[in-house]
């Protein structure tokens, strides 16, 4: 990622899964772009802390599964607010249940992605996801 790039936001509450992330991020050089929240009260803290455009990450990485609440019901949040809801999500989760593909893309989701099971999968994964939406995608912000 060039030195220019916002930084991603990670919501995921599995230490492991966190873990295997920042790893695939730190295998292609990206440990200072990814800021990781661990809870639905974190993100929603972090939320209120955005006061400007320049503030907003250039994509935010959410886990559907977090504990005691849906990332969903977080995004839906998200998309209510007029200053963060053009922010570019990615749904990682080990789900493929349709009603969870379906509602994430009726609660204003970019992209639904399985996480891989293997790591060099997903360390390829996350270089794509890191490369397009920080590189190649262009936002209003």
């Amino acid at each position: 990622m060039s030195p220019t790039m916002r930084h991603f936001v990670l919501i995921e509450d599995n230490p492991l899964d966190i873990d295997l992330i920042q790893r695939a991020f730190a295998r292609h050089g990206q440990t200072q772009a990814l800021q990781v929240v661990a809870s639905c009260l974190q993100a929603r803290q972090l939320f209120a802390q955005w006061q400007t455009q320049e503030a907003l990450p250039s994509l935010i990485l959410l886990d559907i599964n977090l504990h005691g609440e849906s990332g969903l019901d977080l995004l839906e949040e998200l998309r209510a607010q007029p200053l963060t809801e053009h922010i570019p999500v990615v749904v990682l989760s080990s789900s493929l249940e349709h009603c969870d593909i379906e509602r994430a893309y009726r609660s204003g989701v970019n992209a639904y992605v399985q996480k891989p099971m293997e790591f060099a999968e997903l360390s390829r994964l996350l270089a794509e996801i890191a490369s397009f939406w920080g590189q190649r995608n262009k936002t209003c912000h």
